[in-house]
């Protein structure tokens, strides 16, 4: 339709509009979501494509199984309504055995064609960067029908540690000026959210990521394959070997990563991600994220990553590494003290609960819509939230008697490394009674 005057904005909807001239190219789209009378509290994003782009025969969601990629808008408004970014991106799908769900998940990606290669705005208010090249809309996959909660708690518990995790704002989606429900907004683990993490920006084509086992999306993976070999075929049976491993690995983020996915007996594990920069320290570091799977079922974790031949669903991820350091002692002391001090002090079942708490009070406004939009029951997530509550209260305790059970701890290796976390269990679970 032609612009000929004001338009009159009454209801939620969205206007899209395009300069053009003969003669000349047509400029950039740009839109706008008016959003009226819904009364969010937690940010709104409203994402505006094309209506066969996003829903036709050929869009988004209509062949979610294919890896494609759609133009768009995206807008991002604080939850008092102030604008925090309006610009041109590339829309993809995101996540893999989500796509099959109703509530699909979603890449927003700058792109230079699109109009800008950055999006300019503090997206994430516990980073202090004042840009992104793109962030993850996340439905929680598994868990969007159960807690919606459970990955960005679980993955958040690195902080602090030498693994990178993906900060999260918790937000409601428009889709072309439809509610779409309660999205997390997450980082989006990629080259340029590296490098920014690491302090590596401009170095994105220098670095090497892999996924899994050894999927490599970017670089090589020929270092850590090379390490690997060594290690199935020596061991690691001294400190000089260790130091060797060292020299590839950055052992402390190694420690954390496995530490943290043991702890919440994470069943997926081939979703990770390592990365390298040989500019930098030149070793493997890990990011660790999708922890739908994580505070499910009770599970003698530290058994499983030392189960010869595999780990995780259908034993796919190779434990390999883990194994060969475990049977290394400097290595075996260095990996129980730490699990023992975050035990104590960070991974306390009082802090984990009032995290859960605290999720839960900030979702309560928006749930109510949600569960009309998706045809959730309010009974099951009440349920679902209790439980994880109950498995955050007895994980620690569990988790502590299978270390002893299958490292055969003695006593005095049980106050060594593990002393301090059962004093502290105990007085929590004491102020529970």
């Amino acid at each position: 339709a032609l612009y000929t005057g004001p338009i009159a904005v009454s209801d939620t909807t969205v206007v899209r509009a395009v300069a053009c001239m003969d003669g000349y190219l047509d400029s950039y789209p740009t839109a706008q979501t008016y959003v009226f009378g819904e009364g969010h509290t937690v940010r709104v994003v409203a994402l505006v494509a094309d209506p066969e782009d996003m829903f036709g025969e050929d869009g988004l969601y209509t062949r979610y199984r294919v890896d494609m990629e759609k133009p768009g808008h995206v807008e991002v408004y604080t939850a008092e309504g102030e604008k925090m970014l309006s610009e041109n991106c590339a829309l993809r799908l995101h996540g893999q055995g989500s796509r099959t769900m109703l509530q699909k998940g979603f890449k927003v990606i700058a792109r230079s064609e699109y109009g800008t290669n950055r999006f300019k705005a503090p997206l994430f208010s516990e980073r202090d960067y004042e840009e992104y090249q793109s962030f993850i809309l996340r439905a929680s996959s598994e868990d969007g029908v159960l807690t919606r909660m459970r990955d960005s708690i679980l993955t958040s518990l690195a902080e602090g540690t030498e693994v990178f995790y993906q900060k999260t704002e918790l937000c409601v989606v428009y889709i072309n000026g439809e509610y779409w429900g309660h999205y997390n907004m997450r980082e989006r683990i990629c080259a340029a959210s590296i490098c920014q993490y690491e302090g590596w920006e401009g170095q994105e084509d220098q670095i090497d990521i892999v996924k899994g086992n050894s999927l490599v999306l970017r670089g090589s993976n020929a270092s850590y394959a090379a390490m690997l070999a060594y290690v199935k075929e020596n061991g690691v049976p001294d400190d000089e070997t260790l130091a060797r491993v060292g020299e590839e690995i950055d052992l402390e983020s190694f420690i954390a990563y496995h530490a943290l996915q043991i702890f919440v007996a994470n069943a997926d594990t081939l979703n990770v991600k390592r990365y390298r920069n040989l500019n930098a320290d030149g070793k493997w570091h890990w990011a660790i994220f999708d922890l739908d799977w994580g505070f499910y079922s009770d599970t003698n974790s530290i058994r499983r990553w030392l189960n010869p031949g595999g780990t995780g669903s259908s034993n796919a991820t190779d434990n390999t590494l883990f194994i060969a350091l475990m049977n290394n002692p400097a290595f075996y002391d260095r990996f129980l003290t730490f699990m023992g001090d975050m035990l104590a002090t960070e991974w306390t079942s009082g802090r984990i609960v009032s995290m859960i708490r605290e999720r839960y009070e900030a979702l309560a406004p928006e749930m109510p819509r949600q569960r009309e939009r998706w045809g959730q029951s309010e009974e099951r997530y009440e349920r679902r939230v209790a439980e994880l509550v109950e498995y955050a209260r007895t994980r620690p305790r569990k988790l502590i008697i299978y270390f002893r059970d299958t490292l055969e701890l003695t006593g005095e290796e049980m106050k060594k490394y593990f002393g301090a976390a059962m004093r502290r269990v105990e007085e929590e679970e004491a102020a529970w009674k």
